[in-house]
């Protein structure tokens, strides 16, 4: 079989693309942590399963309360939340949590088919929004609102047929469509190789841990993303698994929404 190589139109383009790669190796190579994968836990294990279940059953995404179990043994930050069938459970979980509140499906096209409601701040407004989304699905994801006014950030993975597990990582929002920000990289990463990467992004300012007089936990986002990246390269049964939105406190880092795809194909 031949060889793939990467043609390019021009011959600048194939000298800056020789350089950026030159530097980004010059500052990190020979860490000892770069590109490592941690070793497979009895954890691991048991996460593997529950995918190989998912596959046997041709169910192409996961629940909610199996995301929760990769986010937690991978640190993958989520606010307070819980999966609620009953209104009194929702009232119970709304005063555990501490008013406002979000109530929605588990649906991924969830915001474009109104299936969320915001700003719940007392008990007369979280009763008709349960009571509406009810009859969407038996279902609902009950989430302690995050009150912030800084940017929202996307993390994915996909499967590339030529790189395998890829990581993207980008501006989330209305960032998103406007400005089209993202960065592609390809796991496992160190801590030391995402900070290198973050900090040398065209759009770092955003992220800077002082902007616009803002704090942000930019060091727990870096965490973040080489946690995000240890999880997709130990499990190439995820076909893809996308974070969105990040979102910021002054002080830390939250995951709001996280959805896992299974690869249900039989190769």
């Amino acid at each position: 079989e031949s060889a793939k190589c990467t043609k390019f139109p021009f011959t600048h383009q194939a000298f800056e693309t020789l350089n950026k790669a030159y530097n980004f190796y010059h500052n990190w190579f020979p860490s000892p942590t770069a590109n490592t994968l941690s070793a497979f836990s009895e954890t691991d294990k048991s996460l593997s399963q529950i995918l190989v279940n998912a596959k046997l059953n041709s169910k192409k995404v996961l629940d909610q309360e199996e995301v929760d179990k990769f986010c937690q043994a991978y640190n993958i930050p989520i606010p307070k939340q819980a999966v609620v069938t009953d209104l009194n459970s929702a009232i119970s979980k709304s005063h555990e949590f501490g008013f406002p509140v979000v109530l929605k499906t588990t649906n991924i096209h969830k915001t474009d088919l109104k299936e969320i409601y915001l700003d719940l701040d007392s008990e007369q407004k979280l009763t008709p929004a349960f009571n509406e989304l009810k009859n969407k699905s038996p279902n609902l994801l009950l989430q302690k609102q995050i009150k912030t006014d800084n940017i929202e950030l996307i993390l994915g993975s996909t499967q590339d047929p030529d790189f395998g597990t890829i990581l993207s990582f980008g501006l989330g929002g209305i960032y998103t469509e406007i400005l089209k920000k993202f960065k592609t990289m390809i796991p496992p990463l160190s801590f030391d190789e995402v900070k290198y990467l973050v900090e040398n992004l065209e759009f770092y300012y955003f992220l800077s841990p002082k902007f616009r007089e803002k704090i942000r936990p930019t060091q727990k986002l870096i965490q973040l993303i080489a946690n995000f990246s240890q999880l997709i390269s130990k499990f190439p049964l995820i076909q893809s698994m996308e974070i969105n939105p990040i979102l910021f406190t002054d002080t830390e880092i939250f995951c709001v929404d996280v959805r896992i795809l299974v690869n249900t194909k039989n190769e």
